[in-house]
């Protein structure tokens, strides 16, 4: 799928460059404070949360926790046209989180 392809690599949370999530081709999402690894969880790309399950172009980001939590994320925008931008928004609170790429990985693959 093309948006499990788009995920792949570093992004920082807009407006502040010290929260840095970087996700990696085998579902694993590392989050960091500054250099500092805040937390590992497995995540996926899905079309159902709980009992919601959305139409046939819209996506959740499902983000599993260690202990088994999950949290899920309305995809509003992954990278389109190659902009570099990851927008989603929390189910659970209406919260937009705008994640901006790094550019260097672009440059360098």
């Amino acid at each position: 799928m093309e948006l499990e392809r788009k995920i792949i690599g570093t992004w920082y949370l807009e407006g502040d460059s010290i929260s840095k999530f970087v996700f990696d081709d085998n579902s694993k999402v590392k989050r960091f404070h500054g250099d500092k690894l805040a937390r590992i969880s497995h995540y996926a790309i899905v079309k159902t949360c709980g009992k919601e399950k959305l139409s046939e172009n819209e996506f959740f980001l499902k983000e599993i926790y260690q202990n088994g939590a999950e949290a899920c994320f309305y995809i509003e925008s992954l990278d389109y046209d190659g902009n570099g931008i990851f927008s989603m928004m929390t189910k659970s609170q209406g919260k937009v989180v705008v994640l901006k790429k790094q550019n260097q990985e672009l440059k360098e693959q």
